[in-house]
């Protein structure tokens, strides 16, 4: 899976990871990584922004629209530090290939 975009913001372009990617490097559940989030957003309590900030719908195998989360990089890595040390390992080692 190769879900690592560019998204126009305000103040340029910024790299993004969906929580798909997350999940699937981490090997987690989908539904898990998508908790994670939200939790790790409201410990934060940024007034900045948001989960909704990052929220975003894709279609599933049956066509089902389902939500998933688009992190910046600082979020991602934020994220990950939570979970196990060869996990952030696979994260960051794909970032710095997608920096490539």
């Amino acid at each position: 899976m190769n879900d690592m975009t560019i998204i126009q913001d305000g103040s340029g372009q910024a790299l993004t990871m969906s929580s798909r990617e997350i999940a699937d490097l981490c090997e987690k559940q989908h539904t898990h990584v998508i908790r994670d989030i939200e939790k790790m957003m409201q410990e934060i309590g940024q007034p900045k922004f948001g989960p909704a900030d990052f929220l975003n719908e894709y279609k599933d195998a049956q066509g089902k629209t389902r939500k998933e989360y688009r992190l910046p990089r600082d979020l991602t890595v934020t994220l990950m530090t939570g979970y196990r040390a060869d996990l952030r390992y696979k994260v960051v080692t794909r970032l710095e290939d997608l920096d490539a």
